[in-house]
């Protein structure tokens, strides 16, 4: 059983010199509860000031530079509520999900995914536009959900990458058609310089 508050723990949705931000789970967050822990951790040593906000659970807690912050938050919450302290001090489980999803995303971006293609056959035209429509609303729509998980953007995996990666596959999407149908309109206009195309008057004498 864990018996001290981490940066890595369930609780801590973040923890800076000098400023920390936990999170309490819902089960948790009565009023007269959330006062009482934010009470308790403003008169622990090294504390400048902390706040609590009981609809979303969050506690902000300012407080000088010390390693030592987050386990003297977790014994101030501990006193407050055992049963409490136990589910906040919890290892925060792996973030394997989201890697694998960057992963699978980023081969499809690249054209990593497309290395058998002539085995496959060609992809039938629709289910590609699905795929390039899809892609970067998946990356965005994760980049959000990353954000709003940790409220902020540099921890553990950056929604900031997420966002990056909605932009990049949008991009290389959107050109990769534009060049297409350029592409499909060159052999029309060498034809016309060629005159290839069949006339429309009658033949020459």
């Amino acid at each position: 059983m864990t018996t001290t508050l981490t940066p890595l723990s369930q609780g801590i949705v973040h923890s800076t010199p000098g400023r920390s931000r936990l999170r309490v789970p819902s089960d948790y967050r009565d009023g007269t509860l959330l006062r009482d822990i934010e009470k308790n951790i403003q008169l622990l040593s090294g504390i400048k000031y902390a706040e609590s906000n009981e609809r979303t659970g969050s506690i902000i807690v300012y407080h000088e530079s010390d390693p030592h912050v987050l386990q003297r938050i977790g014994q101030a919450i501990k006193v407050v509520n055992v049963q409490l302290f136990a589910v906040m001090a919890a290892p925060r489980p792996e973030p394997s999900a989201a890697p694998n999803l960057i992963a699978l995303l980023s081969g499809v971006v690249s054209g990593s995914a497309s290395d058998n293609a002539e085995d496959a056959g060609p992809e039938p035209p629709q289910a590609l536009a699905l795929v390039k429509h899809w892609v970067p609303v998946a990356f965005f729509a994760a980049g959000v959900v990353r954000l709003i998980q940790t409220e902020t953007l540099l921890t553990g995996v950056s929604p900031l990458i997420l966002f990056y990666y909605a932009f990049d596959s949008f991009w290389k999407f959107t050109h990769d058609q534009e060049v297409g149908s350029t592409g499909n309109e060159l052999p029309d206009r060498h034809s016309k310089l060629r005159g290839d195309e069949p006339s429309t008057g009658g033949s020459a004498p």
